[in-house]
């Protein structure tokens, strides 16, 4: 097995010694019908769409970010202004991210050459 396996077997283990300590039972318990197993299962499944949305959500989050902060490199590699004086890019006194028209030369930013 692999590194993952490994760790999910650990954690099933866990998991297991931690239900034990609290409910007093193991997964081969007999005072369940079922539908009784279903609904737990319904539970967790439930629980586990709302993990997804939030983690969709914290990545979209995420993903704009990188492409906000993308725009304002490719800006400051055309712009001789945004590069400051350690040599690390500054955001642009020109550079405006809700324009879709440059400041400068009035181009749209897509074909802006400043």
């Amino acid at each position: 097995m692999s590194r993952i396996e490994d760790e999910l077997c650990d954690e099933i283990q866990s998991r297991a010694r931690r239900g034990f300590k609290k409910y007093g039972v193991t997964m081969e318990r007999t005072d369940l019908l079922p539908s009784d197993w279903a609904q737990h299962l319904l539970e967790e499944l439930l629980d586990a769409a709302v993990y997804v949305k939030r983690l969709k959500e914290l990545l979209t989050v995420q993903e704009d970010e990188i492409e906000r902060l993308k725009s304002l490199t490719d800006y400051a590699e055309r712009c001789p202004e945004c590069l400051g004086k350690d040599g690390h890019y500054e955001e642009c006194s020109l550079y405006d991210p809700e324009s879709t028209i440059c400041i400068e030369c009035g181009n749209p930013t897509g074909g802006c050459t400043c």
